[in-house]
């Protein structure tokens, strides 16, 4: 399960944050990637055109990720890469432009 955030335009990424909305849904390995450009934007099916920026084997139910050095992107992607669903209630991403 993915999901795929577009920034519309590229932006230097210096944190993310991910709430699942509920401390009884803790997801595990959950991998946070990042993307400067259009096309083969599915990032399971096209992962080596993305730059993973987090990774998270443990069962968490909020993460707040500081993404340094700053990772330049168009496209942030939160990618959980063990079974059952992508449980979230919100998904921030915070930088700034060039």
């Amino acid at each position: 399960m993915w999901i795929r955030i577009d920034l519309v335009d590229n932006y230097f990424v210096t944190e993310v944050n991910i709430v699942t909305g509920s401390p009884f849904v803790a997801m595990t390995r959950i991998n946070i990637l990042t993307k400067p450009d259009t096309g083969n934007v599915n990032p399971v099916n096209h992962k080596s055109y993305w730059k993973s920026v987090y990774y998270e084997e443990s069962g968490l139910s909020e993460w707040n990720v500081d993404i340094r050095p700053a990772s330049y992107s168009l496209y942030v992607a939160v990618v959980r890469e063990s079974y059952g669903g992508l449980t979230l209630s919100e998904v921030e991403v915070f930088g700034y432009g060039e």
